[in-house]
């Protein structure tokens, strides 16, 4: 079934007869369809491989979310009354307003208090416990012990995050967005802060606001942002554990590659057009890294870049790569 076809079955199955707008950004396809927004749910979708299970649940309870000082998109039922298509597609009510920016912060962090007071009487799912993905992996690093194995150019890193490290106290877990960047912020005149996209955690809900603080300054070279937090409880601890967790979504991601590309060696199974020379001269490939999940990794390891190199023959002109073994198919 080709994609436009099915784009329309999909409007049929919510009951919706305006024409579909392709939305930018999103690592899916995303369509405004009037007031509703039509999202594909992928099985990581929710930063948890089990994001097609989850995106029920906060379609449940989002319907409950009594909104005071923010806002979330709430979900729209199917014609067969279920939040999600057998395909994974789901639909949401389209909220307006543009992406937070550096001016937006000392507003949208009471917003984001509100929107945690709402999410705490939301109790665990189970499956939130065995969340396997590089985002699982690196939240349970931050908080715990040290992975075995850094890559060489992030351990220096990792390790002066580790060694400024120290407990926190008195802070309670609950349901927190452990996604929290400016671009899943709305604002827009007259109206409460909306938030989309929930990637469910369990934290203290000041984590979540460290989350933010590091999405919005150190990530983006602008340390001067963090004076807007100083307020928040063991700020300084929290901001320390999300600059962990950043640093080793990079380490969980690479090791799944790094198996990966293990077993590409012995069993190809993309094609050339799967790889590019970035302009740096170093290597890009789109490719699985978990079932069902397709995303476009650059590889920082070195081994891997090697290994990578002398397996396939890469050119460095920046186009699609050429003299890939003859076994790959075109």
């Amino acid at each position: 079934m080709n994609r436009k076809h099915r784009i329309s079955q999909v409007l049929r199955e919510f009951n919706l007869t305006e024409h579909p707008l392709l939305l930018p950004g999103g690592s899916t396809q995303t369509f405004r369809v009037g007031n509703a927004v039509l999202k594909r749910i992928r099985e990581t979708s929710l930063e948890n491989n089990h994001s097609l299970i989850l995106i029920q649940w906060i379609a449940d309870f989002s319907l409950r979310l009594h909104e005071d000082g923010f806002r979330v998109p709430k979900p729209l039922p199917t014609v067969d009354n279920t939040w999600i298509t057998p395909d994974g597609w789901t639909a949401w009510t389209f909220l307006e307003g543009r992406h937070a920016s550096r001016a937006d912060i000392p507003e949208c962090i009471p917003a984001i208090v509100a929107f945690h007071k709402a999410l705490k009487p939301i109790s665990k799912h189970p499956l939130m416990d065995d969340n396997r993905t590089p985002w699982g992996k690196a939240d349970r690093w931050c908080w715990g012990e040290k992975p075995a194995f850094v890559e060489p150019k992030l351990r220096s890193l990792v390790d002066q995050h580790y060694a400024l490290r120290q407990p926190v106290d008195d802070l309670e877990f609950q349901l927190i967005h452990a996604d929290l960047s400016p671009e899943i912020i709305l604002i827009a005149p007259g109206l409460s802060h909306a938030f989309l996209d929930l990637s469910p955690f369990w934290g203290p809900p000041e984590f979540a606001l460290a989350i933010f603080a590091n999405f919005s300054g150190p990530r983006r070279g602008d340390a001067s942002v963090l004076k807007y937090f100083e307020a928040i409880p063991q700020f300084d601890q929290l901001l320390i554990r999300a600059g962990i967790r950043m640093l080793l979504v990079m380490e969980a991601v690479r090791s799944d590659v790094d198996s990966w590309l293990l077993d590409f060696i012995s069993k190809p199974q993309l094609s050339k057009h799967c790889f590019y020379v970035k302009d740096d001269g170093g290597v890009r490939l789109t490719l699985y890294i978990v079932p069902q999940l397709s995303v476009t990794v650059s590889l920082w390891s070195k081994r891997i870049e090697v290994t990578v190199t002398y397996t396939v023959g890469f050119n460095n002109s920046g186009t699609n790569c050429t003299n890939l073994p003859s076994i790959l198919p075109a």
